[in-house]
């Protein structure tokens, strides 16, 4: 269905978790994207779930915290389940033009929020891939179905859309996450050594953090830099012992600091597998540092262009080979510019949340 032509809109945004539980991907997008539709003069407000009841406010934009359960094991589905039918709950009584969801279980409750509300139009961005347990098992299975069902699917790069397509059907409009170009600015200085700095989850295989250090280690004189949530001494007691003694774990990075730690790294790495987006590569250009990104035809190797970094196989000698690559970039003063225009090419307000009201409008 399509929203009334207004210039403002009342926007619900849910996702299963959010701030401060989780500061990465999915979560970050929920909370900035808010943030941007405030800036453009929309209504906007944030549905999540906390281990205790909470209305508070994150990046001046109101979130509701509905009180959860495990959301690990059998629980899980049933906890989303209830997610889901929370939200659901929440926005039937209230004056609603879109329900953009960011997660399975109330994107099935904004589907069908769509179907009884006129006017109510309801989207889903899909923020992975379409795993097998998701499109395979039930109960996610029947949740995806439902879901399936919204007015509009986002997928945030053509890889991701390719994948939900041949996976699940799902046919999506491309719409990548963004960055506030206002914020993520160059600046400041490089750290006198090279430094290569990852952000990003600490404890999944997934996001390859023994790979990058076991590359890194080829790469003599290089300081690495690991932020983000977990511990990520299971992976740097694996890497060679070469490599132990110059890598630092900086914590969770938010505000300035994660500003500054862009701003003096040499390069970013990214080497996840199947990464649909990537943006904390989009943060490191906007900041004018290049970045080194897997050649694997996912979404980061689409967003690195020459110039602005390097990719490379997903092998110690291939990473290190694009580690060197981009190290090389930042002795080039023109480095910052070219980065800096790629970044900004990202920018919330100016470039996504445009698109994105054009998916809320059904333009």
């Amino acid at each position: 269905m399509t929203p009334p032509a207004t210039d403002r809109l009342s926007v619900v945004l849910s996702h299963v978790v959010a701030w401060p539980e989780v500061t990465r991907g999915a979560e970050r997008y929920v909370h900035e994207l808010g943030a941007a539709l405030a800036g453009r003069g929309h209504d906007v407000r944030i549905l999540t779930t906390s281990p205790r009841a909470r209305r508070d406010e994150v990046l001046g934009v109101p979130v509701r915290g509905f009180a959860r359960g495990p959301l690990v094991g059998r629980m899980r589905a049933r906890t989303q389940a209830r997610f889901g039918l929370r939200c659901l709950a929440d926005v039937l009584p209230k004056r609603v033009d879109v329900w953009h969801a960011g997660s399975l279980y109330d994107a099935a409750a904004a589907a069908i929020a769509g179907t009884v509300r006129p006017g109510l139009r309801s989207v889903l961005t899909l923020h992975g891939p379409v795993e097998h347990r998701i499109r395979d098992l039930a109960p996610h299975k029947q949740a995806l179905w439902v879901a399936g069902h919204v007015d509009e699917v986002v997928c945030v790069s053509e890889p991701a859309a390719a994948q939900a397509r041949e996976a699940a059907g799902l046919e999506g409009t491309v719409v990548p996450p963004g960055v506030d170009a206002s914020v993520f600015t160059p600046g400041g200085h490089r750290s006198p050594r090279p430094v290569l700095l990852y952000v990003g989850a600490l404890t999944s295989p997934r996001k390859n953090v023994a790979l990058l250090l076991e590359a890194a280690a080829l790469v003599p004189d290089l300081e690495i830099h690991l932020a983000g949530q977990g511990d990520p001494a299971r992976w740097v007691d694996a890497a060679p012992e070469s490599v132990r003694g110059r890598v630092r774990h900086l914590g969770v990075l938010q505000g300035d600091e994660l500003v500054d730690a862009y701003r003096s790294a040499w390069a970013t790495a990214l080497v996840s597998e199947r990464e649909v987006f990537g943006m904390t590569v989009v943060e490191s250009l906007a900041c004018g540092t290049p970045a080194v990104v897997l050649d694997d035809g996912w979404g980061p190797s689409g967003i690195v262009a020459d110039g602005t970094g390097a990719r490379g196989a997903a092998t110690a000698q291939g990473i290190a080979a694009a580690i060197r690559d981009a190290l090389e970039l930042t002795r080039d003063p023109a480095t910052v510019e070219r980065c800096r225009a790629a970044g900004a090419s990202y920018d919330w307000r100016t470039q996504v949340v445009p698109r994105l009201e054009e998916v809320y409008r059904g333009d």
